[in-house]
């Protein structure tokens, strides 16, 4: 704790640094609400000095107050170390600019989007100067969808989480700030759909780079890095580029061949021009493939839905992306769904699984193999027909031919083109 006492004709402050006192001379004349204000201020200086952190605004604000001579002495002792804070546009150019180097130039063109949202809202401010209640102000009058504004706050908490690190800031204004739901939403297609979409692709591209988005499950910018060399033909595999992972030491993943989507591989493969590199060899250039500059591809394929009789469904890519990961969760072991599409298990849970009309179909049907009745055991469970033994391997496995029965009504099986190898409904 900061003393000052009156030495003769002259007020000294004494201090304590690093273990060890030092004394200030503050001059013969010292006015009672100076000393003070002194003594408040210094106290605060010398326990976040402590702590190596950045004085609070307030702190700063009383300090602002002081006499000059006596803050150049402050600042001379080491107790307070002056580090300008810059204007909000500066330091997210900065930032910004520092991060080209290790993130794809998709996730750079996002933070930029932010970065001027920001400054269009707050100006071109001192970066301290930017409160709780101004990004509670943003959140309230931006005008988009949840999903952005969401990825907007975690923006903001990313740029000024490194402010407080570089000692600007001594707390981040962004940090309570509450990012909306964005829980996946209900998945807004069905198999006979994407059939009829399929059959309105003008060529064995299209027809192709869609089939691969919708059963890999794959980012529509991986589908567009995806060579030739890429098909592991023989050993049923695709090395999935994987640019948004390849900074933490992950630049492929391997995804199976599924058997819906190597027709569709072959059909454009033997029509694929000579030396042709990459799958999508004439719907992307290269900026598609840097992430510089991605062609809308929503575009054409909003046109191709339109003509197939449907309404283009929001985040056409994603929705196939989500559509898949569903589908592989009631087949496959989470970590290996995850594993084949490439994120993590909270990220499925938080924007991708969601419950499907067919799972409340699924749950109130009975199931017909090759004539047989199986029922459930009243848990749930499938019951085995009376003639068949417990032996899983004695129950045919689903294929075509075989009837799923929903609310008395006997619906076929179907395998083959882009339906899944479940059941048509």
């Amino acid at each position: 704790m900061s003393t000052i006492n009156k030495s003769g004709e002259y007020f000294r402050l004494r201090i304590k640094l690093d273990g060890s006192s030092k004394r200030i001379n503050l001059g013969k004349k010292l006015t009672k609400r100076i000393e003070r204000l002194l003594i408040r201020v210094v106290d605060q200086l010398e326990e976040d000095y402590a702590y190596d952190q950045r004085p609070e605004k307030e702190t700063m604000e009383e300090f602002e107050l002081l006499p000059e001579k006596i803050k150049d002495k402050l600042c001379a002792c080491g107790l307070v170390q002056l580090n300008p804070v810059p204007k909000l546009e500066q330091f997210l150019t900065d930032y910004i600019d520092r991060k080209k180097s290790n993130v794809v130039a998709a996730t750079i063109t996002k933070l930029e989007r932010s970065a001027r949202y920001f400054v269009e809202s707050f100006g071109d401010c001192d970066l301290s100067s930017v409160t709780e209640g101004d990004c509670e102000d943003y959140v309230e009058q931006r005008d988009a969808a949840v999903a952005t504004i969401g990825a907007e706050v975690k923006h903001g908490r990313q740029f000024f989480k490194y402010a407080v690190k570089k000692k600007y800031l001594s707390e981040n204004p962004w940090e309570d700030i509450p990012v909306g739901s964005q829980v996946g939403e209900k998945i807004p297609l069905d198999f006979q759909m994407l059939q009829t979409v399929n059959d309105y692709l003008p060529d064995a591209e299209w027809r192709c780079f869609f089939a691969v988005c919708r059963w890999t499950g794959c980012r529509y910018s991986e589908a567009f890095l995806l060579k030739w060399t890429d098909i592991q033909w023989d050993e049923g595999k695709i090395i999935m580029p994987s640019p948004k992972t390849a900074r933490y030491g992950r630049p492929t993943r391997e995804v199976p061949l599924f058997p819906e989507l190597r027709q569709y591989l072959q059909e454009w493969f033997e029509n694929a021009p000579d030396g042709a590199v990459y799958l999508a060899s004439s719907l992307a250039n290269e900026n598609n493939r840097t992430g510089e500059n991605i062609v809308n591809i929503r575009k054409p394929l909003k046109s191709f839905v339109e003509k197939a009789g449907f309404q283009m469904w929001k985040k056409p890519f994603q929705a196939l992306r989500q559509l898949r990961e569903n589908e592989l969760e009631r087949i496959r072991p989470s970590h290996v769904v995850q594993a084949w599409i490439g994120h993590s298990r909270s990220t499925a849970e938080k924007h991708y699984l969601s419950v499907m009309d067919d799972d409340f179909k699924f749950g109130c049907s009975s199931v017909i193999r090759n004539g047989q009745h199986l029922g459930t055991d009243g848990t749930g469970q499938e019951r085995i027909a009376k003639n068949e033994t417990a032996d899983s391997t004695k129950i045919a496995p689903i294929s075509s031919g075989s009837v799923l029965s929903v609310d008395g009504t006997n619906i076929p099986i179907v395998l083959g083109g882009l339906e899944p190898p479940i059941v048509s409904l």
